[in-house]
């Protein structure tokens, strides 16, 4: 996971959202920022998170359906990233 960075109005002005979206995100559980220092951060990874929260309410989907839809993109990415990390490792044994 990436480091936590960013303070809720920073991540709200990036998105240009009102916090109280962001907010209401953690209240739902879809969203899980990481408190640090007593204050609560978000990472790169968060903020991506909301991005696509907020792609997936924006077609019609309610919050624990844009939840779901997140921790499968999530999967996928984490298998693509593997599948890569896999292609390396197969290619330096082939070069042996």
């Amino acid at each position: 996971m990436s480091e936590p960075r960013y303070h809720l109005t920073a991540v709200a002005e990036m998105l240009r959202l009102s916090p109280n979206i962001i907010r209401r995100y953690e209240r739902s559980g879809v969203l899980r920022g990481q408190v640090v220092a007593g204050k609560r951060l978000y990472s790169d990874l968060d903020v991506l998170r909301v991005r696509r929260i907020l792609s997936v309410t924006g077609l019609g989907v309610n919050l624990a359906g844009a939840d779901v839809v997140c921790n499968l993109l999530d999967r996928i990415d984490s298998m693509e990233a593997e599948i890569v990390a896999l292609r390396e490792q197969l290619r330096r044994l082939l070069e042996d």
